[in-house]
């Protein structure tokens, strides 16, 4: 049963948004004068892969502890958008297509692949990624999909200031998922999904360790 590991790594000279920290990772004590080694952290809490609860953007919506488990794990599907570059929007037209006549259920975990994570550390990674639009975030609502994830930094188009896709998933308490990486190696369309957060008291969101379990 192979394990795709689909995370971005956290390390000091990761791409972040300019609005938030650089990681640190400092060390905290050392085996030669603790007995034991550790390092303390300091990141916030959408640093890599990471997931969006719906208070991230809603007010008096759920927080990441407030999510049901059963939520962060379940049937994946790829939708295939590698065509999209810098600054294009995916529409609910683009993920029809995607669909190639086999319906999203209702559910299913959806993870956008644009393989913008090639330019993962690049500064255009930030700033340039493909996005959806507003009209394919409600499309995917309309799906009742239960999680939504994409391989770039946002899953809004940078020139969507007013982030409407953001608004409009975790609005319908579906939680999103970004910086995912090496969709690319998963040799199938469907899947099961796995992306834990930690259980962050009152938290926005969550770094997590997302991995395709590929059943024989």
């Amino acid at each position: 049963m192979p394990l795709i590991d689909l995370t971005q790594p956290i390390e000091p000279k990761m791409s972040m948004f300019p609005i938030d920290p650089q990681p640190i990772i400092y060390p905290w004590t050392t085996i030669e004068a603790h007995g034991f080694a550790t390092n303390a952290l300091f990141m916030v809490e959408h640093t890599g892969t990471h997931i969006d609860a719906p208070a991230h953007f809603i007010r008096n919506k759920k927080s990441i502890d407030q999510i049901d488990l059963e939520k962060f794990h379940g049937r994946a599907r790829i939708l295939n958008l590698t065509n999209f570059g810098e600054r294009m929007f995916v529409r609910s037209k683009d993920i029809k297509n995607a669909e190639h006549g086999n319906k999203i259920a209702r559910n299913e975990i959806i993870l956008i692949r644009t393989d913008w994570d090639r330019h993962w550390r690049n500064k255009k990674y930030i700033k340039s990624n493909p996005g959806l639009s507003a009209d394919a975030a409600q499309y995917l609502v309309k799906k009742r999909v239960k999680m939504v994830g994409i391989d770039t930094p946002n899953m809004d188009n940078p020139d969507s200031a007013k982030f409407p896709v953001h608004k409009t998933l975790l609005g319908a308490e579906i939680p999103i998922i970004e910086n995912l990486a090496h969709l690319r190696k998963v040799p199938q369309n469907t899947f099961e999904f796995v992306a834990m957060p930690l259980n962050i008291e009152h938290g926005t969101g969550s770094p997590v360790r997302a991995i395709a379990v590929i059943r024989k």
